[in-house]
């Protein structure tokens, strides 16, 4: 056996000679669609600066727990199985003692300041946060003494920030959320935009005399104070979330750090602070300081019934071990060292692996002289051979709500699939400059799970620059978005419906791909057949797509279609030229339910639509000879929709 490690070109190549054998289906490359990756990619963010006369530092990273530890029988366990649920839950538990904005808070952290005292005179406090949603949500740092008006709060209600001290009250609509207007150049009173768009660093000042507020290191606000901050006895400093009209959101899903300052903070600290955070951000950097991978996890990529890849991303050039044993224990482990280099992004792949057999590996990093990181062990199994049974899930328009993505993973991790599709916008604008969507959203919430259940994606156009999709990815070759891969009695053929952002970058790649898909599709000998995209395929929400694939689809006998895009759940009666067919035909399933905004469902009574659902959710699928399930499931995990297909 050759062990051997992989560049992407390598994995890519692999990729490709199992999937598609036949020299007919070879593809020419065509001119690049995608911007270059920015000269500081691979560069790692400078750690937070510690100033002088900071009381109080709190950072929020939620434990999502999805893959603790592998258990003696191989199994891998779910937060709450003897593992601590989702970081600062206890916090949760306490009752809610706090009004903020003028509604009871849903969510609390109780004493922020474990013992120590609070400022008595001038003082500045700062919140990190990320709000990327559609829905009314609120945190706030209230100073309050039991039974008492707060001293002084200090927090945000949608894109209004309020700041309370010294008998005055400063309220200004600043933070640029979903829906919300915003002005290039804005003035005071107007909504500003985050870092990579939805991160907002708010800053409150009180000197004594004025209350002044600072939104990404520039001062928006201020007012004249009527009076002195005094501490009261028993004041206690609590975080408090109002979280409402999004249950399953946790105050560490929108505030990702505090810090209280005993002192005035000078306007150049607060914009050094909250330039230190965005660079962090837009390189993809979640714990600026300490070596770690901003993949939060290893991806497992391409598993096939030999082989499998594993990616992965830290925040520096860190020389690696990946290993790979038939026990959880990793005995007579096979292993592959992996240099420093000079790239942050590692690839290895796992060979002479046997057909569906169960396997445990390991990712190793070097964090130090002599000190090593481990990752792992992760359970997976290697894709089954003809005949065996198949388990996969599909979700899609994971984007914007991280806490979403979590909680759905969560649920489709204890359905144990083979692999899970997602069937596009993985993020919500994830493009060159939005690199934070995937590292401290999408990977953040699914990275765990995809370190044991390799994910198939699909191009979205919340991702159709190609960039960061490519870099978290090894199945799209390197300068397509379409590919097939073969999984048992099964092939799944993956197609870009992004038709109108490609022609303009290369008139040629409609016609290159239709080509491929025909020839794919004629030298499948796979008993079932799925063929995946982003849009809907129906013509009067997306002709293009339609007219370049449907008659392919019902020509060579695919079996059901999976799109996205809107958000909401629908399947339709067996199709044929677009109408219902009892003779048979593919089903459509849309499955824009994973995290996004949900939309409203079509209004219009429509013939070839069989069940709708409004809400998040995700769609298991099982195979066994000549029968395909479908189960599609709501959050709670109850079950909405159930069919089945028969050859």
């Amino acid at each position: 056996m050759i062990l051997q490690t992989a560049t992407r070109s390598a994995l890519i190549g692999l990729v490709a000679c199992l999937t598609l054998a036949s020299a007919a289906l070879a593809q020419t490359s065509p001119p690049p669609l995608r911007a270059a990756l920015p000269d500081n990619a691979e560069m790692s963010a400078d750690p937070l600066p510690v100033l002088p006369g900071e009381v109080l530092s709190r950072v929020f990273v939620p434990d999502w727990g999805l893959v603790p530890s592998i258990e003696a029988d191989g199994q891998t366990p779910l937060s709450g199985n003897g593992v601590p649920p989702r970081g600062l839950r206890d916090g949760d538990a306490l009752p809610p003692t706090r009004q903020w904005m003028g509604a009871p808070a849903s969510h609390q952290i109780h004493d922020l300041m474990e013992g120590r005292s609070l400022p008595s005179g001038p003082f500045t406090a700062e919140i990190w946060l990320s709000y990327h949603g559609d829905k009314p949500v609120g945190a706030a740092l209230v100073a309050a003494a039991p039974g008492k008006v707060p001293v002084w709060r200090f927090g945000f209600n949608e894109g209004t920030v309020l700041f309370e001290a010294g008998g005055a009250s400063l309220a200004r609509p600043v933070m640029e959320v979903k829906g919300s207007r915003w002005q290039a150049n804005a003035k005071a009173g107007t909504y500003r935009r985050g870092a990579s768009r939805y991160w907002h660093q708010i800053t409150a000042v009180y000197d004594g005399r004025a209350l002044i507020l600072f939104h990404n290191g520039v001062e928006v606000a201020r007012q004249a104070a009527g009076g002195n901050v005094r501490r009261l006895a028993g004041t206690s400093l609590d975080l408090v979330g109002q979280f409402s009209r999004e249950p399953l959101m946790a105050l560490p899903d929108v505030v990702k750090a505090v810090s209280l300052h005993n002192r005035v903070l000078t306007q150049k600290e607060i914009a050094a602070r909250f330039e230190s955070r965005a660079t962090a951000l837009s390189r993809g950097v979640p714990q600026p300081g300490q070596p770690h991978m901003t993949s939060h996890g290893p991806l497992l990529q391409q598993v096939t019934g030999t082989s499998a890849g594993v990616l992965w991303e830290t925040d520096r050039p860190l020389a690696a071990a990946l290993s790979w044993a038939r026990t959880a224990d990793m005995k007579d482990a096979r292993s592959i060292t992996l240099p420093t280099g000079t790239s942050r992004l590692k690839e290895a792949v796992m060979t002479d692996l046997e057909p569906g057999q169960r396997y445990f590996y390991t990712v190793s990093v070097s964090t130090g002289p002599d000190q090593k990181k481990q990752y792992g062990p992760f359970a997976f199994n290697a894709a089954p051979p003809a005949g065996a049974p198949i388990v996969f899930a599909a979700i899609s328009d994971t984007e914007a709500r991280p806490h979403i993505n979590a909680h759905l993973a969560r649920k489709i991790h204890a359905e144990t699939p083979q692999f899970l599709i997602n069937v596009g916008d993985l993020t919500d604008g994830g493009k060159l400059n939005q690199r934070a969507e995937w590292t401290h959203e999408y990977l953040a919430a699914m990275g765990d799970f995809m370190a044991s259940t390799p994910v198939l994606p699909v191009m979205g156009n919340g991702e159709d620059d190609f960039v960061w999709f490519d870099r978290y990815h090894a199945y799209a070759a390197p300068e397509t978005s379409y590919y097939a891969h073969r999984h048992g009695d099964l092939e799944m053929f993956v197609l870009d419906s992004n038709l109108e952002v490609r022609d303009r970058a290369d008139p040629n790649f409609r016609a290159r791909q239709r080509a491929w898909f025909e020839a794919a599709l004629k030298a499948s000998t796979a008993k079932w057949k799925i063929v995946a995209f982003h849009h809907s395929a129906w013509p009067e929400r997306n002709p293009k797509p339609s007219s370049d694939f449907l008659t392919l689809i019902e020509t060579h006998g695919v079996d059901l279609v999976l799109t996205g895009h809107h958000h909401h759940y629908l399947r339709s009666w067996p199709l044929k030229a677009n109408m219902p067919d009892v003779s048979g035909g593919p089903l459509h399933v849309q499955l824009g339910n994973g995290g996004g905004n949900i939309s409203p469902r079509p209004l219009t009574p429509d013939t070839r639509i069989a069940r709708t659902y409004q809400g998040f959710g995700y769609l298991m699928v099982q195979i066994f000879d000549d029968e395909m399930q479908l189960t599609m499931h709501d959050q709670s995990g109850a079950v909405r929709d159930l069919f089945e297909i028969e050859k």
